[in-house]
């Protein structure tokens, strides 16, 4: 019985070693968004756990996504905080087919955590029309 536990011991540990390493060596939090739709969007993007209203406002950078275009974002986690993801904040105004409704819609993304910037580690996002003709900005599968 006692080699029984110290056996599942010894896994745990090596099973939290190697977990500990893959861990350390993602450098990078990858995000990638794609218009969908047929009309050019206009957002504002700031990483960071923060709101708009809370600073993301002084962060921000402002982008001009074409239709079927799309932007990707990378960052570099800070030396030392490899165990938290940046958060990438996306806010553009609603937009109904034909018109702007003039409000504000703010994002919390989810990045993927990255050992380097390739494509295929990318957590991607699309704008495109929900089923009223209204703007949104969803998950892709």
């Amino acid at each position: 019985m006692k080699q029984v536990i110290l056996r599942l011991a010894v896994v745990g540990l090596l099973l939290g070693i190697l977990a500990g390493q893959a861990r350390a060596e993602d450098r990078y939090a990858l995000t990638a968004i794609r218009n969908t739709t047929d009309v050019t969007i206009n957002y504002f993007y700031w990483w960071g756990n923060y709101s708009w209203d809370e600073g993301g406002a002084n962060a921000a950078g402002e982008v001009s996504l074409e239709p079927g275009a799309s932007h990707y974002y990378a960052r570099e986690f800070t030396p030392g905080d490899e165990g938290s993801v940046p958060r990438l904040n996306v806010l553009f105004v609603s937009y109904t087919r034909g018109k702007y409704d003039g409000i504000p819609r703010e994002y919390p993304l989810v990045s993927a955590r990255a050992p380097a910037q390739e494509e295929g580690y990318y957590k991607h996002y699309h704008f495109g029309w929900r089923s009223n003709g209204r703007l949104d900005l969803f998950e892709s599968r």
